[in-house]
């Protein structure tokens, strides 16, 4: 039966060895919407790339500086917050396809 196939990623070079974040691509919708909201007056690309994460992100193992497992971004959106900011670059990149994946 086919299957949307979803991208895991190792994260290696960013959270240690063996970390690894599993990504659904964004649909066609998903990408109008966003590219149509940043033309608005009101755009807030800074809410709109924390939603995209959220949604982007199917399952990881990432932690932060004490070990502790973060909790996935579409089950508290305010871990976007805590991460540094290449971990959000990395994140971004993979989702818009600047990655290289392994299924």
């Amino acid at each position: 039966m086919p299957k949307r196939q979803l991208k895991r990623i190792d994260t290696s070079e960013i959270q240690g060895d063996g970390s690894y974040i599993v990504l659904r691509s964004l649909t066609w919708g998903e990408v109008k919407d966003y590219q149509k909201r940043a033309r608005d007056d009101e755009f807030d690309e800074m809410t709109d790339t924390e939603q995209i994460l959220s949604t982007a992100i199917v399952e990881w193992n990432w932690v932060d500086y004490d070990g502790e497992p973060f909790p996935l971004p579409r089950d508290d959106n305010s871990v976007v917050e805590r991460l540094l900011v290449n971990e959000v670059k990395f994140i971004v990149s993979a989702v818009l396809g600047g990655e290289d994946t392994k299924n």
